[in-house]
């Protein structure tokens, strides 16, 4: 081994505490890295063959009912590929007093169709004509085995079906039953897949479908079907047309695949960007320090080369360490994420590779960053002659700071504040550097706080805030107003009101989304309905008010027309003012005064649902009912919240350990490197009468107020840093606020202080080993 790569490791040896909490701040980015981009790869490459095994459409289509010869028709439209029919018809599963209530979903399959097929994972296919095959997650969270029966009530006739098999479906890879229910309520909902003629006798339903599957030969060709399909099937009732890229469970799917790939883009970046900082200012250091040893070296014979060289590969070598340690143990986790994604989301782990590329492209990148931070923080040692490094360099002028002049501040100071405040003054750049360190540590701590905040607030403030209804109460098909007054004499109903809760497309220009419009009552008790600027607000006597992310989706602003485009049929489209924006953190919805939504969009004294405020639990004696279609019971969602909260907890306390490691790393570098410094200016103080307890004190001191300087500039940075990742991170389905709370301003002080004070202690342990009168016996590190 070369003489100088020993001293290199040697000074590791002696520098080994910097070196660990350097390799950390690497070591987290590449985890990160390696694990988050492979997590991505497998999860998108599973969902891919996935769809291409089982044959997933493009398109979905709602409709009122359409015979089976006029979907033969369809086919012959350019373009489709394939086409067929299904039935869907929502349901109450019937349960024994002590089990919990659910709803189903019926959907009819056949075994000689072939789109949208099911994935078996248990038992076998439907045979007789009362079997089912049950939903995976749903049969997991009500425990339903293989042979077991299901009864439920349809057409007023209850019917017993026997389980046959358990399986996944393309559909339903995350199991929502509207845009509505974002957190998808266990064993509260299920699909269950039954043969077609069964349904269809049920329901009166013969040789008729409720719904198309179909497969388009090029995607490019999607907006000119669907112009045709809308024509062609105005007059059987169309609902809605669903692109695949608008289907409830393959957007969320792929919206979060895209939030890991950036996730994967952006945190690693600020690990691997901190570490370089590290690094290059510990190089820089250590060539301050080494100034006289680099002159011997250069009159030995060692060229600019050698020792900038020299000095790199102590950044190379924490590099190349922390790279391999990290893209191991990232491929690992990688495994293991991929693994938790695919139960999440009801996927059958079709591909979970391991993908080398990122050992080397982890080890480049790493590689890269440390070799510039390296030779950034070693460029002063070319500059250096070993004429001039053989005598000791020239102490600092000292002078007097401003605050020196400020003599009734001043003199009020003690001798250790002096101390403190002229080595902040004299060292400005050290000072910067740690409180940067301090202000970024608060803000990557700040985020995994907020988003516990985040998700709280949105599920609780939307489910019992925004919307203030206790029962969601569906019909099967829309019914007169007395409908209401019937329910309300079967039940102990504190306020009722009627809903028209219906599907239209909703277009602006070039743009165009269908959504349910719902109409309520101008001054309706169940929405607190705000404005963008929070200001309380009801609905407009006429026009049409969006909620946030749909306007935003539409680009439209109060006072413009969007074209209301009618799928009931005979019904025209109509251009609507858009009288008010609201805010509504999960959902996409529009809203319209009931009566003038009756007026120009639907037919008179008509009622979808109604919207029940009670303290009686209703559920059970209404969901049996004939027409009704479902009942939601806003405690089951706001109770299925809190289980989503305590799940979050553990990933929340992951980030937070990773902000820690981050900031252990800076504040525990950055104080190594004062102490070593400054070693002959506390021996000197010891001479003096200081005690290294006194010398700690003072480094507390300093410590105190870049604490309380960074986490002020950490404040502003972490709430711009939370809008950015709001900005880039909201979907169609939710908005999140980019409010940060005071409170989550002070739970994140404080664990950045606790960060802070563990660094710290580790400081102490190094002080008290510290030779200081042997550091006034030479000026050679």
């Amino acid at each position: 081994m070369k003489k100088l790569d020993l001293r290199l490791f040697r000074f590791m040896k002696e520098m080994k505490g910097q070196v660990i909490a350097t390799c950390c701040v690497i070591l987290v980015g590449i985890i990160l890295y390696t694990a988050l981009n492979s997590t991505a790869i497998n999860l998108s490459n599973t969902l891919n063959e996935y769809y291409e095994e089982t044959n997933f459409p493009h398109m979905f289509v709602d409709i009122v009912k359409i015979p089976e010869n006029k979907i033969k028709d369809l086919e012959k439209i350019n373009g489709i590929d394939k086409i067929e029919g299904r039935i869907i018809k929502e349901v109450p599963l019937k349960v024994e007093r002590n089990e919990k209530n659910a709803n189903i979903r019926l959907v009819t399959i056949d075994e000689n169709k072939s789109l949208n097929k099911v994935y078996l994972t248990e038992g076998r296919f439907i045979e007789a004509e009362r079997e089912v095959i049950v939903l995976d997650k749903f049969a997991k969270d009500r425990n339903i085995k293989l042979g077991d029966d299901l009864k439920v009530q349809l057409g007023g006739k209850g019917y017993t079906l026997k389980v046959s098999g358990i399986a996944y479906s393309p559909e339903y890879i995350y199991l929502m039953e509207n845009e509505q229910s974002l957190l998808p309520p266990e064993g509260k909902f299920g699909v269950v897949f039954c043969k077609e003629d069964f349904l269809q006798n049920s329901i009166g339903y013969n040789n008729q479908y409720n719904s198309l599957l179909i497969k388009i030969k090029d995607e490019k060709d999607m907006d000119i079907i669907k112009d045709i399909l809308e024509d062609k099937l105005d007059k059987f009732g169309l609902k809605r047309i669903t692109e695949r890229k608008n289907q409830l469970s393959h957007k969320m799917v792929s919206d979060e695949i895209k939030q890991l790939k950036k996730t994967s883009n952006t945190v690693p970046v600020i690990f691997l960007g901190i570490s370089a900082l590290i690094i290059s200012v510990i190089i820089g250091r250590m060539v301050a320090q080494d100034r006289m040893t680099i002159g011997i070296l250069k009159s030995m014979g060692f060229s600019n080369y050698d020792v900038l060289i020299h000095y790199t590969k102590y950044a190379f070598i924490i590099g190349a360490v922390a790279s391999i340690i990290g893209s191991v143990a990232g491929l690992m986790l990688a495994g293991a994420l991929t693994n938790m994604y695919t139960a999440y989301f009801n996927l059958p782990l079709l591909t979970s590779n391991v993908y080398y590329r990122y050992i080397v492209l982890g080890f480049f990148l790493t590689s890269g960053v440390t070799i510039g931070a390296g030779l950034m923080g070693a460029r002063k040692a070319i500059k250096i002659l070993p004429s001039e490094a053989m005598r000791p360099e020239a102490p600092k002028v000292g002078k007097r700071i401003l605050l020196e002049r400020v003599t009734l501040f001043w003199s009020k100071l003690s001798f250790s504040w002096k101390v403190v405040v002229r080595n902040i003054f004299r060292n400005k750049k050290r000072f910067l550097t740690v409180t940067m360190g301090v202000a970024i540590t608060y803000m990557v701590t700040l985020f995994p706080f907020y988003q516990l905040s985040l998700f709280n607030s949105m599920f609780v403030d939307h489910y019992g805030g925004f919307q203030r209804m206790d029962y969601n109460i569906n019909f099967t098909e829309p019914l007169n107003k007395r409908a209401i007054v019937d329910l309300n004499n079967i039940i102990e109903a504190d306020i009722i009101e009627g809903k028209i809760e219906y599907p239209f497309e909703i277009e602006n220009g070039w743009k165009s989304k269908v959504v349910n419009i719902i109409g309520v009552k101008y001054n309706t008790k169940f929405y607190n309905f705000e404005t963008l600027e929070q200001v309380k607000t009801h609905l407009p006597r006429d026009g049409i008010v969006l909620s946030e992310n749909l306007a935003s989706y539409l680009n439209v602003s109060i006072g413009d027309k969007v074209l209301v485009k009618n799928f009931i049929p005979y019904k025209d489209d109509v251009e609507i003012e858009v009288r008010q924006i609201i805010k509504q953190g999960l959902g996409i919805n529009a809203y319209m005064d009931i009566s003038e939504m009756e007026r120009i969009l639907v037919d008179k004294n008509m009622v979808t649902g109604a919207y029940v405020k009670t303290d009686v639990p209703i559920k059970e004696e209404i969901e049996d009912g004939k027409k009704v279609n479902s009942v939601e019971s806003i405690q089951d969602l706001i109770d299925t919240t809190k289980k989503f909260m305590k799940l979050t907890l553990s990933s929340v306390g992951t980030l937070v350990v990773f902000a820690g490691i981050l900031g252990f790393g800076i504040i525990y570098n950055a104080t190594i490197m004062n102490i070593s410094e400054r070693t002959r200016e506390f021996s000197t103080l010891q001479i003096l009468g200081f005690t290294k307890t006194d010398i700690f004190k003072m480094i507390l001191k300093e410590t105190i107020i870049m604490t309380i300087l960074g986490i002020t500039i950490g404040i502003p940075l972490g709430i711009k840093m939370v809008e950015g990742v709001v900005a880039s991170f909201n979907t169609e389905l939710y908005t999140m606020n980019p409010y940060v709370s005071g409170k989550i301003h002070l739970i994140t002080m404080g664990t950045t202080i606790i960060f802070i004070v563990i660094s710290l202690i580790f400081t102490l342990k190094k002080i008290n080993k510290l030779d200081l009168m042997e550091a006034l016996k030479t000026r050679v590190s």
